[in-house]
């Protein structure tokens, strides 16, 4: 019951995100810029304007899903996310043998419900993390690069999970990944042309909502704090002593994945709550520390319940960065 009221906050604006993809989608097929689109968020911080920032991989995928009912349409992203997380479940408890309890938490986190209730794109990504580290631990370095390569062209932030792949010896994955991206992303070029790819990071850049407070990014963690300077300097710094780290102790590729994954999203500017579900593969696939466990516990924390602002800013700082410490969390069990 606790859960579900605190779930209730975000039910006031159902398929929010969805939305806005199908609004891009349309556009491409009335042939206007797909990233122009926009809509505004009405926050406490103030009105915030949302760009569609899926890259250009899904274009194709938006535009013909612009077309059925919007309401209809939301549902049936809603089902079919519910449907991609389950299979993903499945897939890693029967792989790596996890307790039944990881796969009752697994449906517990709340990155899950704001997922699909606001009708983002995340689910794919825990689906192809998922396929990441069944391969990885299969020893399938192609399959795994391919499954990376996949994740880095919807979201090129992971390119630093690559490159720390790159930088701890695992050199195949890192560079089956690249070709993959690569790939993938000269089609979209052939299929939109070039310029698709600036006009997304100008949407990309454009973004204000980093200070909201579900944002598990340093940046947002800094700028709540009153100090948005030290973003750049905190991550660089952070980054020159994870590669220093790995390039030292030789981790094995499971732990440098997780290392990578968690660091690619506390650098961003950006990074909502359904992307800790990329997580949820390490979690099933290790004996649980009392690190994964408190991290466990955070992330089961109902996203309503995070506070975008309060009167003291080091507070806000503190406690609306409750997702950042469970990335951390899982950071510290990677490299102990």
């Amino acid at each position: 019951m606790l859960y579900l009221l605190g779930v209730s906050g975000v039910l006031q604006k159902p398929g929010f995100d969805f939305f806005l993809f199908m609004d891009s989608g349309a556009a491409l097929a009335r042939g206007d810029p797909p990233y122009a689109v926009t809509s505004t968020f009405h926050a406490a911080f103030g009105d915030h304007t949302l760009y569609n920032l899926s890259t250009p991989i899904l274009l194709p995928l938006l535009a013909r899903v612009s077309l059925i009912d919007r309401q209809a349409g939301w549902i049936a992203w809603y089902v079919t996310s519910l449907a991609i997380f389950a299979v993903t479940v499945v897939i890693l408890w029967r792989h790596f043998r996890s307790p039944w309890s990881v796969v009752v938490w697994s449906f517990a986190a709340a990155g899950l419900w704001q997922t699909l209730i606001l009708g983002e794109t995340y689910i794919p990504l825990v689906l192809l993390t998922g396929l990441f580290w069944v391969s990885a631990s299969r020893g399938s370095t192609l399959a795994a690069g391919i499954a990376l390569g996949f994740i880095i062209s919807l979201k090129p932030n992971f390119a630093l999970w690559g490159a720390l792949l790159l930088v701890g010896g695992a050199g195949s994955i890192a560079t089956a990944a690249t070709i993959t991206t690569i790939l993938l992303i000269a089609a979209s070029s052939a299929l939109f042309g070039p310029s698709i790819w600036l006009a997304w990071a100008r949407a990309a850049v454009g973004t204000t909502m980093v200070q909201s407070g579900t944002n598990s990014s340093i940046d947002a963690f800094v700028t709540r704090a009153g100090l948005p300077v030290l973003w750049l300097p905190a991550s660089v710094l952070l980054v020159a002593v994870i590669c220093y780290l790995v390039r030292r102790r030789r981790f094995d590729v499971l732990s440098i994945s997780t290392i990578g994954l968690c660091l690619s999203l506390m650098v961003s500017p950006i990074a909502w709550p359904g992307y800790t579900l990329m997580t949820v593969p390490r979690l099933h696939e290790r004996r649980w520390t009392i690190s994964i466990l408190l991290a466990a516990v955070i992330l089961t924390i109902p996203t309503s319940f995070v506070p975008a602002l309060t009167p003291n800013a080091i507070v806000t700082a503190v406690v609306a960065a409750v997702y950042l410490w469970a990335l951390c969390l899982v950071v510290v069990d990677a490299v102990q």
